[in-house]
C-alpha cells in the first residue's frame, strides 16, 4: 500500500479552523470582530506553521489555550468552533503518526508495530474525534432550527451595550457577525463532518482496520462528494489509481 503523505494529504484536517480564522487578517480584522475571542483567533495562526515545523507540542499547547478561552468566553461554551478544535487537535496527532512512524516503515495497520507513543497518538486521535463528531452533530441539529430572529433574542443577553467586554466597540454589529457566523457554520455542517469522518478513516486504516476505514470515507465522501483526500484514501484500500483534480475544482470544490 502507498503511504506517502502526498496521498494521504492530512493537511485538509489540521487547516479546518485555520481556514475558518484566515480572513481575519484580510476582511475581518475590524469592528465586527468579537474582541473577546479575537486574541485567541490571531494566536491560532501559528498553528499551521508549527505542525509544518513539526513542532506538535507547541501546535496542541496552541489548541489548548485556544479551546479554553472559547469555553470561558459565553456565547460559545457549546459552539462549532470546539468540534474544529477536536478535530485539529486529532489531525496533530495523525500528523505524528505519519512523521514519526510512517517515514520509517511501509507497514500499515501491524499491531506488533504499534507500540508506545504511536498507539497513544492513534487513540488520542480517535478520541479527539469522537468527540468532534458528536459536537458538530449536536451543533448542527441545533442551529437547523434557527432563524436571524431566534439567534438576535437567543444572543441578545450576551451582546449588549451593558456588557463591558464591548466598551468601544459596536455590539449591535460584532452581534450581527456572530449570527452570520452561525448561520454560516450550518452551510457547512456536512463538509465539517466529512471531514472529521475522514480522519476516522486514516486512524482506523493505521490501526488495521480497513473495512471499518473504507466505511468512513464512504461516509466522508457521502456528505461531501468533492471529498478529494477521503476518495483517494478509499482508493489506495481499493488498489485502484490516486484520482486527481483539475484546476478549476482545486480552486472551487463544491462544498455541499
Amino acid at each position: 500500500m502507498q503511504t506517502s503523505k502526498k496521498a494521504l494529504l492530512i493537511s485538509v484536517s489540521i487547516s479546518s479552523l485555520v481556514i475558518l480564522f484566515a480572513f481575519i487578517y484580510y476582511k475581518r480584522l475590524n469592528s465586527s470582530e468579537d474582541p473577546r475571542v479575537l486574541d485567541a483567533k490571531i494566536e491560532y495562526m501559528k498553528f499551521p506553521k508549527l505542525v509544518s515545523e513539526n513542532k506538535f507540542d507547541d501546535a496542541l499547547a496552541i489548541i489548548e489555550q485556544t479551546e479554553k478561552k472559547f469555553l470561558a468566553t459565553p456565547g460559545y461554551e457549546n459552539s462549532f468552533e470546539l468540534a474544529l478544535f477536536y478535530n485539529d487537535k486529532a489531525s496533530v496527532y495523525i500528523t505524528r503518526v505519519e512523521t514519526q512512524y510512517l517515514k520509517k516503515s511501509k507497514l500499515i495497520g501491524d499491531k506488533k508495530k504499534l507500540k508506545g507513543n504511536l498507539e497513544a497518538y492513534l487513540a488520542a486521535a480517535r478520541r479527539n474525534l469522537e468527540k468532534a463528531l458528536a459536537i458538530q452533530n449536536k451543533w448542527a441539529k441545533w442551529v437547523r432550527g434557527q432563524t436571524k430572529e431566534g439567534l438576535r433574542r437567543y444572543l441578545a443577553a450576551i451582546y449588549n451595550k451593558e456588557n463591558i467586554a464591548f466598551d468601544n466597540y459596536d455590539v449591535i454589529v460584532i452581534k450581527k457577525r456572530r449570527i452570520e457566523d452561525i448561520l454560516k457554520s450550518s452551510e457547512e455542517s456536512n463538509r465539517r463532518l466529512s471531514v472529521i469522518y475522514t480522519n476516522l478513516g486514516i486512524v482506523e486504516r493505521y490501526v488495521g482496520n480497513p473495512k471499518k476505514s473504507m466505511e468512513y470515507y464512504q461516509k466522508a465522501i457521502s456528505l461531501w462528494k468533492d471529498n478529494h483526500v477521503a476518495k483517494n484514501n478509499l482508493n489506495i484500500l481499493q488498489g485502484k489509481p490516486l484520482e486527481k483534480r483539475n484546476i478549476i475544482k482545486q480552486l472551487f470544490p463544491d462544498k455541499r
